[in-house]
């Protein structure tokens, strides 16, 4: 226990270390950031942005410990657009990538989607500011107390390394780019979605959902099923995010260079995520190196209805 205790806290001052030092500029940077204890705040103009969680958050009573998520996230009027630990699904935060199932040899090691069992060791969180651009590139090891080490720590599984991407917000329009390399750390080494029939799992988006919100794809109209449905490379949430009745929305693109593309989409009108499905239900093995996987998503968030056209051209510039 000692041991455990010692490695814990030799991480955490890694951590708080790394948030005290990382930062590059390159010109001069309308955006700028606020660190704490807890995470990294991005501002544009000081109007605050959104906020990354570096350092495990749980509820009041030390259930669904989690990191390594985006919340909150607001929209171009200020709005806080997501949710964290909602009634509903406490294991649902903000702007989040995770799955059901991560197995080493077969056997489900702790749950990455519920929170169960399961840890997110961010470290050396690196911010660099540009004139039209601001980047957060995290490292991070996910490792779970089902799997220990010969010390008997908790042992890496999978390295991560996401990159994070604001651009200069538009008169109509704000984008955030992700990219999400997974590479295994241990032999044998597979992920999945919910062994259901739903199969979700991945890139997953809770929103602060309005009341009957208007999905829409490159092809019209998409309706939400209780199983995924295919509605192609983007899908646009539109509907009254704000308290005033201001019409936004938040659209969520896929890059056609994804594993499984074009995902398709598990999609709810309330108390649920919206999500990007990958791989489904039947688990795949995730290699070392250059063996894993890199996954990229580009979040809009906007005024007014869908402009589809708008949101073509943001995909092919994403595609590029």
């Amino acid at each position: 226990m000692w041991h455990f205790r010692l490695f814990v806290t030799f991480l955490v001052l890694i951590v708080l270390t790394s948030l005290a030092s990382s930062e590059r500029a390159y010109g001069k940077s309308p955006f700028s950031v606020k660190r704490d204890s807890d995470g990294i705040w991005f501002y544009e103009d000081e109007d605050p942005i959104c906020f990354y969680q570096v350092i495990h958050k749980a509820t009041a009573n030390g259930t669904h410990r989690r990191a390594n998520y985006i919340h909150p996230l607001l929209d171009l009027d200020g709005n806080i657009i997501t949710e964290d630990f909602p009634e509903d699904h406490l294991h649902h935060r903000g702007i989040f990538w995770a799955w059901h199932q991560v197995r080493v040899n077969g056997e489900n090691i702790g749950d990455n989607w519920e929170c169960k069992e399961f840890n997110w060791q961010v470290v050396d969180p690196l911010v660099t500011r540009r004139t039209k651009s601001v980047d957060l590139l995290v490292n991070v090891t996910w490792s779970s107390s089902l799997l220990l080490d010969d010390d008997k720590n908790p042992a890496p599984i999978i390295h991560e390394q996401t990159r994070i991407r604001l651009h200069t917000t538009r008169s109509m329009y704000r984008v955030l780019d992700f990219e999400i390399q997974l590479q295994a750390i241990q032999p044998n080494v597979s992920i999945g979605g919910s062994e259901d029939d739903k199969g979700y799992g991945g890139f997953s988006p809770r929103l602060r959902m309005p009341v009957d919100p208007v999905f829409t794809g490159p092809s019209g109209n998409v309706e939400p099923q209780r199983t995924a449905v295919a509605a192609g490379q983007w899908i646009d949430i539109v509907g009254q995010f704000g308290p005033d009745d201001q019409t936004s929305g938040v659209t969520i693109i896929t890059h056609p260079d994804n594993p499984g593309y074009p995902e398709p989409w598990i999609l709810r009108k309330s108390g649920s995520m919206q999500n990007a499905m990958f791989p489904g239900r039947h688990a795949v093995p995730l290699g070392k190196g250059d063996e894993g996987f890199t996954l990229r998503y580009r979040l809009v968030t906007h005024r007014g209805s869908t402009n589809t056209a708008l949101l073509n051209r943001l995909a092919r510039q994403f595609a590029k």
